[in-house]
């Protein structure tokens, strides 16, 4: 369950901190009954952190094969030349 506290609880430090560890999830603070921050552990945001990175690359790898069925690819011999006739590698 997700744990809600009001922004004034942001004051005791030690108790959020406590609440953050024992919520099991995502603390939403609050401001005038609407969210305003989310509180999560160190461990939790790099479970994020490396689940975003994660989508972003599947999502790549789908554009890249899009790009694949729709014919906008070039053999990689012909890139490399024309980036070394560009770049005069």
């Amino acid at each position: 369950m997700i744990a809600t506290v009001p922004v004034r609880d942001l004051k005791d430090t030690a108790k959020i901190c406590a609440t953050v560890r024992q919520a099991g999830g995502p603390v939403i603070v609050t401001r005038n009954g609407y969210p305003e921050l989310v509180l999560v552990t160190p461990q939790e945001y790099d479970e994020l952190s490396r689940a975003r990175e994660k989508q972003r690359l599947y999502d790549a790898i789908a554009q890249g094969e899009r790009d694949i069925e729709e014919g906008r690819w070039v053999p990689a011999d012909e890139l490399l030349a024309s980036l070394g006739d560009t770049y005069g590698l």
